[in-house]
């Protein structure tokens, strides 16, 4: 097996899914599971500028098809179909995105026709890089196991979970600091 490592804009993912380039409804995949909060989490990232995870991209002999990152891309997709709208609330607060705050990406659009900053947050949004890693010609076990070892949820031990949870708090109570 072999892969090869491409990066995106969202555009040209979502334009590639719309033209069936990009297929999301494969055999292994178990639909889309995320609950609001989180997807409005992810928009969240994107419109900060943060890393986006990459996704996994199978590459068969006549398909593409989302080994892994199903639910980020479906719900950037969502959300640019007007789906959802952003949480301008979430922690660390930001008073860019408090202005955005209620909005879906097609009133963001709307506002973009006459509005410079909008006009910058829908850029923002399109433009914003996503790597892919495409597995060329694997066998259908790597699949499976690729699958199994992407979405196999990864147990802290207590003293994990505790070291954790206490490195966040702190991070929280700095952040607004600087």
């Amino acid at each position: 097996m072999e892969y090869t490592t491409i990066t995106h804009d969202i555009e040209t993912i979502k334009n590639r899914i719309k033209r069936g380039t990009i297929k999301m409804d494969s055999d292994f995949q178990r639909g889309e599971v995320w609950n609001l909060p989180k997807k409005q989490k992810l928009i969240d990232t994107i419109l900060r500028g943060w890393p986006i995870p990459p996704v996994q991209i199978v590459k068969l002999k006549d398909s593409e098809e989302i080994l892994d990152g199903l639910q980020r891309i479906s719900s950037i997709i969502e959300f640019l179909n007007g789906g959802y709208t952003i949480d301008g609330g979430i922690q660390p607060r930001d008073s860019e995105l408090e202005v955005l705050d209620g909005l879906t990406f097609l009133e963001i659009k709307q506002r973009a026709e006459n509005d410079e900053y909008f006009k910058q947050i829908y850029n923002k949004i399109l433009t914003t890089s996503i790597s892919a890693y495409y597995i060329k010609d694997p066998t259908s076990e790597e699949i499976a196991e690729l699958f199994y070892r992407f979405n196999s949820p990864m147990q802290l031990n207590p003293v994990e979970k505790r070291t954790t949870a206490f490195f966040f708090a702190v991070v929280r109570q700095v952040i607004p600091y600087l």
